[in-house]
């Protein structure tokens, strides 16, 4: 649906928030009231009166209306104070009674002069007065009655409107509110995954170091703390964020692999295939390596002959693929995820439920070829956007 804006939109945000808006919309609507109503008279009596003019009827016609438009405030703010106070329908009818009763007797007593004074018999006395104003309190009784109705209704009408937009930007407010915090809570969650997830892959290769060490592979395991720190400085520099490329991530796996190739002494072979479309998507941090770990501890871990690890990443059907693939014993019989879940398989599943909710799916399953086959499809989040040099900045 179109909208048309005739005015710009600050220009139009300023007004609606302007103190005498409300006061200068009331002078425009009784002015219209008044010049049509002087149009509609002039049509009728043009033919009557040949020598009247618009501007005469006007001079008639406009202090009539004028009147309500001096009454209009009065009655929308007692409209408002009566909301104010909680008034009841009864005492909110009876306050209105009276000041219904009291305008219009005032009214009358207006309209009378101006009658007097539009047929020059204006004098001062109080009974001209009295009997001019009582004859037009008793000719507009019924069309006056309508008006401050009407007035009336459009006051409630507008605290009802009020009431609805204040209600509906509460509402906003406190899902806003409740996002937000949904939104930390879900912050906190992550992180404190990550914290655990994080010194349960660091352990398990300091204890690997101390493998090394006790056997007396001295320079396999100054090898591997060079490696360690590396890996050590990577996962610092990752901190505390949720998220990474996979470009990252898969520089991250592969220092890992680089420590596992040395504790296997070269007998474990890595093979990674990642399409160059996915490098810059964004996966959770970390969510590879519990899968790696896993394939190498209990798929190829007690095997006496070369090991296999194979990582391929690509999209498919629009969405990020990654499998990940041993050559080990497999799976038992029986086996399931819900039962068989250590820190890392654990961590990487809730992970997953709590940024993806049911937008992913995760199987392990034996590969017919031998092994486990690890199955991981994410949503293909949005690649970065690398920020413009200044070579190739725009012009």
């Amino acid at each position: 649906m179109q909208t048309w804006n005739f005015l710009p939109y600050t220009m139009q945000d300023r007004l609606l928030k302007y103190k005498y808006t409300p006061y200068l919309i009331i002078f425009l609507f009784w002015n219209v009231i008044a010049v049509l109503a002087t149009t509609l008279l002039f049509a009728q009596f043009v033919n009557t009166y040949p020598d009247a003019s618009w501007l005469g009827f006007f001079y008639r016609q406009a202090p009539i209306w004028y009147i309500w438009m001096f009454f209009t405030p009065i009655i929308l703010w007692l409209v408002r104070w009566n909301k104010k106070q909680s008034f009841s329908t009864i005492q909110a009818f009876f306050i209105h009674l009276v000041l219904a009763s009291f305008l219009l007797l005032v009214y009358g007593a207006l309209v009378g002069i101006h009658t007097l004074n539009l047929n020059q018999k204006l004098v001062w006395n109080i009974q001209v007065i009295y009997q001019s104003a009582s004859r037009s309190f008793v000719l507009n009784f019924a069309s006056n009655c309508l008006i401050y109705l009407m007035i009336t209704f459009v006051g409630v009408g507008l605290q009802w409107y009020r009431s609805l937009v204040n209600t509906q930007q509460e509402r906003l407010q406190l899902e806003l509110h409740n996002s937000e915090l949904h939104a930390q809570l879900i912050e906190t969650q992550l992180q404190t995954l990550t914290q655990q997830l994080q010194p349960h892959f660091l352990f398990n290769t300091l204890h690997s170091i101390a493998s090394l060490v006790r056997t007396q592979q001295n320079n396999l395991a100054i090898q591997m703390i060079a490696d360690f720190s590396e890996l050590l400085r990577h996962t610092i520099q990752q901190g505390e964020e949720n998220f990474a490329t996979i470009e990252t991530e898969v520089a991250f796996i592969e220092k890992y692999l680089n420590i596992e190739k040395i504790r296997f002494q070269d007998r474990l072979e890595v093979s990674i295939q990642i399409s160059n479309d996915v490098k810059a998507m964004l996966v959770p941090s970390l969510i590879l390596q519990p899968f790696i770990e896993n394939a190498i501890k209990h798929g190829i871990g007690s095997k006496s002959d070369n090991g296999y690890i194979g990582l391929v990443i690509k999209l498919l059907d629009g969405q990020l693929d990654i499998q990940i693939r041993d050559n080990g014993a497999g799976l038992s019989k029986g086996w399931k995820l819900s039962e068989n879940q250590g820190i890392g398989l654990s961590n990487s599943l809730h992970r997953m439920e709590k940024i993806y909710n049911q937008s992913f799916s995760l199987t392990l399953e034996n590969h017919p070829d031998g092994g486990v086959l690890a199955h991981i499809q994410l949503p293909a989040q949005a690649q970065i956007q690398t920020k413009p040099t200044a070579q190739n900045a725009p012009n």
